[in-house]
């Protein structure tokens, strides 16, 4: 628990896409990678959002056609986030206290 998040990511790459990109592509690539979350990014790389499985879960309930439907109308915008030196213990209490699973690592 008291390993950066540095060390615990470092062979992870984030999948990003755009907030132009459809809901539906976002799960068919969450399927594909067998991830959680696809972070939303701007044209210059800027995270402005996440999209999460739980997120996907309430377009559905709400009957929302995902092959329609635009990313940036249905991510978490400016999703909380940690620095790399970040522990992982603060990540788990972050995450804990804001009752969410993803947690985007942001130098």
């Amino acid at each position: 628990m008291n390993r950066d998040m540095t060390e615990i990511i470092r062979n992870q790459k984030p999948i990003c896409l755009r907030p132009t990109d459809k809901a539906r592509t976002a799960c068919e690539t969450m399927h594909q990678k067998r991830i959680g979350a696809i972070l939303v990014t701007s044209d210059t790389g800027a995270l402005i959002g996440i999209l999460t499985g739980r997120d996907v879960v309430r377009c559905i309930a709400e009957g929302l056609d995902l092959a329609q439907v635009r990313l940036r109308d249905v991510m978490t915008p400016d999703p909380a986030t940690m620095p790399p030196g970040s522990k992982a213990i603060e990540a788990l209490r972050l995450m804990h206290d804001g009752g969410f699973r993803h947690i985007p690592i942001v130098e």
